[in-house]
């Protein structure tokens, strides 16, 4: 994954806060690519979370609900990648010693005693 499919996954957003370094950054981090484009989202939604709301005349900037746009995107990709919850199980937990722990620690050969250790 480069860093322009990661930008263009997300409508190459014209933002100061998600420079191609912290991009970059995150593709080393991520071992996914929509991992990768969650922690993006989320990047730019707290970016504009932090910004105060702008209107002059009548002309407005809303950053809240721009903040909790990327925060739904953000959701959704994390959803994609699998890192919402716990990824599911396959198999049975089985605590008991591996099969090459049996007999490794029993003898016969020692005059008689046997020694087993647990």
């Amino acid at each position: 994954m480069t860093i322009d499919e990661v930008l263009s996954e997300l409508g190459n957003p014209d933002v100061d806060a998600l420079d191609e370094e912290t991009v970059q950054r995150i593709i080393d981090d991520e071992d996914s690519f929509y991992g990768a484009v969650a922690r993006c989202a989320r990047i730019l939604s707290n970016y504009f979370a932090l910004k105060a709301d702008k209107s002059i005349g009548d002309v407005s900037v809303d950053y809240q609900s721009r903040a909790e746009n990327w925060q739904e995107k953000s959701e959704q990709y994390e959803a994609k990648a699998g890192t919402l919850g716990a990824l599911p199980f396959v198999g049975g937990a089985d605590y008991d010693k591996p099969d090459f722990y049996r007999g490794q620690f029993e003898r016969d050969d020692c005059d008689g005693l046997q020694r087993r250790v647990r």
